[in-house]
């Protein structure tokens, strides 16, 4: 029975996480480079893969220190935040972060950096 609550628990938060991703807004590579100015940038990848190279104008908070480094954030929760990693589950989890502590406007990069890559957009190192 303990072994058929801890499934139904984990998948109920396993669909929670992914209703509050899924409701998340796409920006594309194009889009993203026309407005990279007025948007807050958020790679949440490692900081070897943010060093080798990540979308000009990103910070980088790795997913899973971002909920002990949000205050990092502390000012821009009514910014429009474009969160990428390198494929998009770690972007889906940083979203979920984002959205648990106030943020509401989070756009996702489509694709995220495997696309801005294979688009041939700039990339700061």
């Amino acid at each position: 029975m303990n072994v058929l609550i801890k499934f139904l628990t984990m998948s109920v938060f396993a669909l929670c996480g992914a209703a509050v991703a899924s409701e998340v807004p796409t920006i594309s590579g194009a889009q993203l480079e026309s407005r990279i100015e007025k948007v807050v940038i958020l790679d949440v990848r490692t900081p070897e893969e943010f060093a080798a190279g990540h979308v000009p104008g990103a910070r980088n908070i790795p997913h899973d220190q971002l909920p002990n480094r949000i205050a990092e954030l502390a000012g821009i929760e009514d910014r429009e935040v474009v969160v990428y990693c390198r494929s998009g589950r770690r972007a889906a989890t940083a979203q979920d972060t984002l959205a648990a502590h106030g943020f509401k406007r989070i756009i996702h990069l489509e694709g995220d950096m495997l696309k801005w890559e294979a688009e041939r957009r700039p990339i700061s190192k």
